[in-house]
């Protein structure tokens, strides 16, 4: 193993499985490679006075409690240390442990994401990080206060772009813990409004002759300002087959609130969606259509009521065709299936 290994690891762990074959297994051929095995202390201060003492090794792994190592996981790690040597943040995909969590197989984490990570810690507890990094970074933490992964991550994200998801598998999960990933919050005392919000819409300059505006998306726009979601933040997503007098007009818009992002790519929804929150800034994402008109001038509110319950996460409206039936009202889960 030592001869396998380029950069011995410093692995600090707050894991309760350190007495499992498949532990000492990893912790012996740790030694082996010369790399370090320690407890995470519970402050800042010592994370740091920890990994300065056990230099010179040039990267640490955060190991977290629901973790263990997967098999060949140090010379996973060695190749896409080697093959990354200039990221400061590298992290991997799990797989499921013995005790049959609800997900099967694989867990294949998200691609970094700056934005998504200051609302949900989807990396987890277990990520690699280049010491040198790391010390840089010592000032911007209260030394007495706890260790925080998430808190570490959202800090990383504001001092580095050099952080990446690895395409392979290095841990093995006992569960996900999809319930403390993403940030608490308390029941509101002052409800969302408006303006935490960032609507967003894709258009491609549709028509249809029985409307009273040239295309779907003005009228829609027309209807989201005579409507409580006029304060909010609307992002219009445009492409190729947008129409270039469309575009002009809209790029025209003078309102402060609305903004034009042109995607060069063919159509793709997910994506546009996900260029679009990127450069949007609102607590709450709106995602709507451009051929939706609100039935009543205070939807928006009406959307954001449930949010007074910190246990909800997504809501949805009742969406109906023209004649008044009902397109759409909503998704049901039963036994893990929409």
């Amino acid at each position: 193993m030592s001869s396998q290994v380029k950069f011995p690891l410093l692995v600090v762990s707050v894991t309760s499985r350190t007495e499992s074959r498949s532990f000492r297994r990893f912790r012996s051929e740790l030694r082996q490679s010369g790399g370090f095995l320690a407890p995470r202390p519970p402050r800042w201060r010592d994370v740091f006075d920890l990994v300065r003492a056990l230099a010179p090794a040039t990267h640490v792994l955060f190991l977290g409690d629901r973790d263990a190592p997967a098999s060949d996981f140090l010379a996973a790690i060695d190749e896409a240390i080697f093959e990354n040597f200039s990221e400061d943040v590298l992290y991997a995909d799990k797989t499921r442990g013995p005790k049959k969590p609800v997900w099967q197989g694989r867990l294949r984490l998200p691609a970094w994401s700056p934005h998504r990570i200051e609302h949900e810690n989807f990396v987890g507890e277990s990520f690699v990080v280049r010491i040198a990094f790391l010390l840089s970074l010592e000032s911007r933490f209260e030394p007495d206060a706890a260790w925080d992964s998430w808190e570490f991550l959202r800090v990383a994200k504001a001092c580095s772009a050099n952080i990446l998801k690895v395409d392979q598998t290095w841990f093995v999960s006992t569960r996900v813990g999809l319930e403390t990933s993403v940030r608490e919050h308390q029941a509101l005392s002052t409800p969302f409004t408006a303006a935490d919000c960032s609507l967003i819409t894709l258009t491609a300059g549709a028509r249809d002759p029985l409307r009273s505006f040239p295309t779907l998306v003005e009228e829609h726009l027309a209807a989201i300002a005579s409507s409580d979601a006029a304060d909010a933040e609307h992002i219009i997503v445009v492409g190729p087959e947008c129409p270039q007098d469309l575009r002009k007009s809209l790029g025209e818009n003078h309102s402060s609130k609305l903004r034009l992002v042109d995607v060069p790519d063919r159509f793709n929804f997910a994506h546009r969606c996900n260029v679009a929150r990127t450069v949007s800034s609102g607590a709450i994402t709106v995602l709507i259509n451009d051929d939706f008109v609100p039935r009543r001038p205070d939807w928006l509110a009406k959307l954001l009521e449930p949010f007074a319950d910190p246990r909800v996460g997504v809501t949805g409206t009742t969406m109906l065709y023209a004649d008044d039936t009902v397109q759409h009202i909503g998704v049901g889960v039963k036994d893990g299936n929409f």
